[in-house]
């Protein structure tokens, strides 16, 4: 079910005949937030001119507080339509705006990722970032570790920031998320977001550092520049049975990798069923972490198993 927030836009979005249910008039984005924040729906699409203060793009992220940003499609009137407020929609995490109708019945049929978007953040310069700036083999002086979510959001954004935050006050050590900006929630500097296409140029850039974690997020050219990833699965039942419905081979390409059980509830006796079904050797089983404790035990137990001394 799509859900229709406009004002000045309404004929153009009903003449589409895309929206279930329309709502027409000027809200406050708090009093959309909680109006919609328990609704099963799709996408809710905005026509902009239908919130209060909306030349704005920070009215948004409020807005996020209370639904996903992967839910929300926005269309743009003419005043939106400037590098620094789109900037600013990437940056909190929306990526589906229009420009015009044709646009959003685009988006209404396939979403935007943050690779579709990147061009509209700071300092987005090809040249800058070519492949060229630095050698593509350059020897490197750190170590590159990969974290890669085989289940669905089985926590590596969390994770990589988490480890960051714990190792850095030992190391110098930096996180990179490719293909989102999820990182700039956590407001690290140690953190950075960028796309697939500078993974290279960024990992060189910070050849000087101890340790570099990524979150690869699906991305090739990330998972190619690390010196070892780490698989993290999410073992519960409706993950794993998920996982192996999409991709039934999923456990014979796992085999002799770094598998990391994430969010783990199982005991010893259940990771030792699992490892026999699956015919896998789990690397390490990581409990639920608290990621505002620096010092979790948890964590620090995996730190150390991945080599470093806390």
């Amino acid at each position: 079910m799509n859900i229709v927030i406009a004002n000045q836009f309404s004929n153009l979005i009903k003449n589409a005949g895309i929206g279930n249910q329309e709502y027409v008039g000027l809200y406050d984005v708090n009093e959309l937030g909680n109006s919609f924040r328990l609704v099963q729906f799709d996408t809710l699409i905005i026509d902009v001119t239908a919130v209060k203060n909306y030349n704005d793009a920070s009215v948004f992220k409020q807005l996020t507080n209370y639904i996903s940003a992967e839910k929300i499609i926005l269309l743009l009137d003419n005043n939106c339509i400037n590098d620094t407020y789109l900037n600013s929609l990437v940056s909190i995490g929306i990526y589906n705006f229009a420009k015009d109708i044709n646009g959003l019945v685009q988006l209404i049929n396939k979403r935007n990722g943050y690779a579709d978007v990147a061009g509209y953040t700071a300092n987005d310069s090809v040249s800058e970032y070519s492949s060229d700036a630095l050698p593509e083999n350059a020897k490197r002086h750190c170590k590159v570790i990969g974290f890669e979510n085989v289940t669905r959001h089985a926590g590596s954004t969390t994770l990589v920031a988490a480890l960051v935050n714990l190792l850095k006050k030992k190391y110098n050590v930096i996180g990179i998320e490719v293909d989102s900006v999820d990182f700039s929630f956590f407001k690290n500097d140690n953190l950075v977001s960028t796309i697939s296409n500078k993974i290279n140029y960024l990992v060189n850039k910070n050849e000087s550092m101890d340790i570099i974690l990524i979150d690869t997020n699906g991305s090739e050219k990330a998972i190619d520049v690390c010196d070892e990833i780490i698989y993290l699965v999410e073992p519960t039942t409706l993950k794993i049975n998920k996982l192996i419905l999409a991709k039934p081979t999923v456990f014979n390409d796992l085999f002799d990798k770094k598998v990391v059980l994430n969010r783990s509830a199982l005991s010893k006796w259940d990771v030792a069923e699992f490892e026999n079904e699956s015919r896998i050797k789990v690397f390490y089983t990581l409990p639920l972490i608290n990621e505002r404790d620096n010092k979790d035990s948890n964590l620090v137990k995996f730190a150390s198993k991945l080599g470093f001394k806390i």
